[in-house]
């Protein structure tokens, strides 16, 4: 039993060392994707801004 407590216990650990490891690159790269997603909104929302302003100018047009 004793051995079976030991091996858990060190699964447990690195399991924990693991989990700690990947929050740390989680942390680190979380606020790229929130800046890559800004990107990304305003990339669109320029875009429909443009095709709202081209509709406009060939609605004058036309």
């Amino acid at each position: 039993v004793e051995e079976f407590i030991k091996e858990a216990l060190q699964i447990n650990n690195f399991l924990s060392q693991k989990l700690t490891q990947l929050y740390q690159k989680i942390y680190l790269i979380y606020p790229l994707c929130i800046k890559t997603n800004a990107l990304i909104d305003q990339a669109v929302n320029s875009r429909l801004e443009f095709e709202d302003t081209d509709d406009k100018i060939t609605g004058y047009i036309s």
